[in-house]
């Protein structure tokens, strides 16, 4: 369980500004490839565990993104040939496709396939990629555009209002989380221990003067 969220959304800010100065380089070396594929990876995981964690607002954490999916063509997609995409998949009849965010993250996380293209001058473009469970029937491809947008809308997203539901046959509480449309001065997240939440209900946090550090309202000790 994630404690203090402004840690983990502060990175993807940062993984957002620096895939921002790289898009625009036009040299690629393998070293640079296999940071890219890194840090992609990691930026995903940590959406999936905001997400898992109720740290994001409902209206980021179910977005649905934009891709490109591919079709198979009906090849076997081995370690010895997941690179060869031309021979695996028909690229030329590519189709526009809304999935969750969660479910790209999945496919991130899991990614049997990750390819990067570059444009014809050489600069980053998008990711290929599917996962080890979906390889045998599309590809997807994320634009470098989505995935910025996606980076700083998780990582800018505080949730200022929560309504905690306790769910019996789970054994625990189901979360909703929403976030003001009108701007607050603080960017604090509100955390409520499972002991307090069915006497607090709905709730809203008071107006206050932003803080100089961003700290999440927290509950006086672990539940």
């Amino acid at each position: 369980m994630i404690w203090e969220s402004s840690h983990w959304k502060d990175d993807l800010q940062k993984l957002a500004s620096l895939f921002d100065r790289h898009i625009p380089r036009t040299r690629w070396p393998e070293r640079s490839l296999a940071d890219l594929e890194k840090r992609v990876m990691i930026a995903f995981y940590c959406i999936r565990k905001l997400i898992e964690a109720k740290k994001l607002s409902d209206r980021v954490a179910t977005q649905t993104l934009s891709l490109r999916s591919y079709p198979s063509l009906g090849k076997p997609v081995t370690r010895l040939n997941w690179h060869d995409i031309n021979s695996l998949y028909d690229l030329s009849r590519g189709i526009s496709t809304q999935r969750p965010l969660k479910f790209v993250c999945d496919q991130f996380i899991h990614s049997y396939i990750f390819v990067p293209t570059f444009s014809a001058r050489g600069t980053l473009t998008s990711i290929l990629f599917v996962s080890d469970r979906r390889r045998k029937e599309a590809l997807f491809r994320l634009s470098m555009r989505t995935m910025l947008r996606v980076l700083r809308s998780v990582g800018s997203d505080y949730p200022r209002r929560l309504h905690f539901t306790f769910d019996s046959a789970a054994g625990d509480y189901a979360v909703e989380a929403w976030r003001f449309r009108r701007p607050r001065p603080s960017r604090q997240d509100l955390s409520i221990s499972p002991q307090s939440a069915p006497r607090l209900g709905r709730g809203r946090l008071p107006r206050r003067p932003p803080p100089r550090r961003k700290k999440e309202v927290m509950p006086s000790g672990p539940p």
